[in-house]
C-alpha cells in the first residue's frame, strides 16, 4: 500500500453541512474503525441520515483528530453555526496501540460539546454511556435508526435495526467514505457480515460484547457485495472483512443450535467472490491502477479478522476448504485471529 502521510489531512468544512458525524472511533471485538479504517457504523449514520431526507451534500463528517488539529486556530471551536445536529460516535471498548488516529476521551467529548451551538448534540456507539454528559443525548440503539430519525423528526431514536434497514444505511452511507481525510489511500473499509456471537446460546464470553446482541443475524452475500459496489464506486480501495465475531461460522445453519457451528464453504466463496468482484472492478481499484498502483500491494487490499479456532478444530475439512477459499480471493497479508 502506498506510504501514508504522517498525519491525516485537515478538515475542509463545508457551509451547506446541516449534519455533522464527529466520528471518535470504533474499536470493539467484531469491528474497527480507528484510522486508516472506516467503521460500518459511521457509514450507517450517514446512510441513515439520507433516508431519513437529508441531501448527502448537507451530511458532514468529521475526525476527532481532525477537530484536534483545529486547536489553536478556532479555539478548538467548530463553526456549528447552521448546522441542526452534531453526531459523536464514540465506540472504543477494546483500546489498544494505533498508527493514525487516538479515540475520543470523555474529557474531550466535554470539550467538545461545550464549544458547540447546534441545536442537537447526540452521543452513540458502544462507548456512548462511559462518555455521555451534559448537553447532550444519548442513543444506545442502532446508529443508522439513529440517523434516520434525526433527519426525518429531528428526534433521537434508540432501537434496533430491521436486516433491510442494516443493508439500506450501508449502502446509502458509502459516500461519507469519500470525507474521510486518508481516503481513497490508505482508506480501509471494514465491512460487516453478521452481528451477534454463536456462542450466544451459551453466555459467550465474559469480556465481549457481541453476545449481548443477541442471536446472530447475517447479512446475505448479495447484499455485501452491492455494498462494497457503492463504495467501490465512491472510490474506495482497501476493504477488511472484520465486522463480525466469527468469518468461519458465516451463514451456517447450525448457528443458533450448536455453540461451535459447521462452516458453510460455499456460502463463504459466495461472500469472498462477491467482494473480490465488487472491489476489484470497481472504479476506485481501476482509477488506482490507472495511476500505476499494483492491486494486492498498492491498492485493492482485501483482508480479514476475527474467526473461532474451536471450529477450525472441531471440523478439520469443511474448515480447510473455507480457509483455502479465503486464502485464494484474499490479498497477502491478510490474518484471520
Amino acid at each position: 500500500m502506498v506510504r501514508p502521510l504522517a498525519r491525516q489531512k485537515e478538515a475542509r468544512w463545508d457551509t451547506r453541512w446541516r449534519y455533522l458525524i464527529l466520528d471518535g472511533y470504533v474499536d470493539e471485538p467484531a469491528a474497527l474503525g480507528v484510522p486508516p479504517y472506516i467503521s460500518p457504523q459511521a457509514r450507517s449514520i450517514a446512510g441513515g441520515l439520507v433516508c431519513g431526507g437529508a441531501p448527502r451534500d448537507r451530511v458532514g463528517y468529521l475526525t476527532v483528530d481532525q477537530w484536534r488539529m483545529s486547536r489553536g486556530k478556532d479555539g478548538g471551536r467548530l463553526p456549528s453555526e447552521g448546522l441542526e445536529a452534531v453526531i459523536i460516535l464514540s465506540g472504543c471498548v477494546v483500546p489498544g496501540k494505533y498508527l493514525r488516529g487516538t479515540p475520543i476521551s470523555r474529557r474531550e467529548v466535554m470539550e467538545l460539546v461545550s464549544s458547540l451551538d447546534a441545536p442537537l448534540v447526540v452521543i452513540t456507539g458502544s462507548a456512548a454511556g462511559q462518555n455521555s454528559g451534559p448537553g447532550m443525548e444519548i442513543c444506545q440503539g442502532d446508529p443508522g435508526v439513529m440517523g434516520e430519525g434525526i433527519s426525518a423528526s429531528g428526534r433521537v431514536i434508540s432501537s434496533t435495526r430491521s436486516i433491510e434497514q442494516w443493508n439500506t444505511h450501508l449502502k446509502e452511507g458509502a459516500f461519507i467514505s469519500s470525507l474521510h481525510p486518508d481516503h481513497p489511500s490508505p482508506l480501509i473499509c471494514e465491512i460487516e457480515t453478521s452481528s451477534g456471537c454463536p456462542r450466544f446460546i451459551s453466555g459467550g464470553c465474559s469480556f465481549c460484547m457481541e453476545p449481548g446482541r443477541g442471536p446472530v443475524r447475517f447479512r446475505e452475500p448479495d447484499d455485501i457485495a452491492t455494498e462494497l459496489r457503492e463504495l467501490a464506486s465512491r472510490g474506495v480501495e482497501n476493504v477488511r472483512i472484520g465486522g463480525q465475531s466469527d468469518l468461519m461460522s458465516y451463514l451456517s445453519s447450525d448457528v443458533g443450535r450448536l455453540e461451535v457451528p459447521r462452516p458453510d464453504p460455499e456460502a463463504i466463496r459466495d461472500l469472498m467472490t462477491g467482494v473480490r468482484s465488487a472491489l476489484h472492478d470497481g472504479k476506485g481499484v481501476k482509477d488506482a491502477v490507472k495511476r500505476g498502483r499494483r492491486i494486492g500491494i498498492d491498492c485493492g487490499i482485501i483482508h480479514t479478522d476475527n474467526a473461532n479456532p474451536s471450529v477450525i478444530a472441531a471440523y478439520p475439512e469443511t474448515s480447510l476448504e473455507s480457509l483455502s477459499v479465503i486464502a485464494g480471493e484474499c490479498t497477502s497479508g491478510s490474518v484471520l485471529a
